[in-house]
């Protein structure tokens, strides 16, 4: 790779080089003479990235490894459990067991891609709903003993909240 050069509208430049020793990568940022450096390891390049989007207020990209695959020779599909990816002339279709979607372009495969990337980060975001349940009906309880008996429904919009920051809490992420 050659060094990659960015210049903002105050003059400030950014290199970005690899750096030899090991996956990473060399990030010099010089402004009025004076030069700073960083040094972006493999390890941190997807949080550097994530943020740079957030500070310029941007949603973070869905940023994946890419396995090392092959197109398999004749046609055949490629499977990743019971989904197979076959490759025509004008695209690549998804299938599943008995069904095959059409055929789309690449970048629209791509497209698809990062919506279901983030279709599951949203459902891995969103507690276990037995969880959910069984902490609602623990709050219901110690709230108002006799609830079960008079039939006061568990308020899962608080447990589930309470799960939430508790998560984020234990990743380092959660707010007082």
């Amino acid at each position: 790779m050659e060094p990659y050069r960015f210049i903002s509208e105050n003059g400030g430049e950014l290199w970005i080089s690899p750096h030899g020793d090991g996956p990473s990568a060399l990030l010099s940022a010089v402004r009025n003479g004076d030069e700073a450096e960083v040094l972006v390891t493999r390890t941190g390049l997807a949080d550097v990235t994530a943020k740079l989007y957030e500070a310029c207020g941007l949603p973070s990209p869905v940023i994946l490894e890419r396995p090392g695959v092959s197109i398999p020779a004749g046609g055949d599909p490629l499977f990743c459990g019971d989904l197979s990816l076959r490759t025509y002339e004008y695209g690549i279709a998804m299938g599943l067991p008995g069904i095959t979607a059409a055929a789309v372009a690449p970048g629209t495969l791509r497209r698809r891609a990062a919506f279901m990337a983030a279709y599951a980060d949203a459902a891995e975001a969103e507690p276990d709903p037995a969880d959910v349940g069984a902490l609602a009906k623990a709050i219901r309880s110690a709230l108002c003993p006799d609830s079960e008996r008079t039939g006061l429904r568990p308020d899962e919009t608080a447990a589930r909240a309470a799960l939430r920051w508790m998560r984020d809490r234990e990743a380092g992420h959660a707010s007082a």
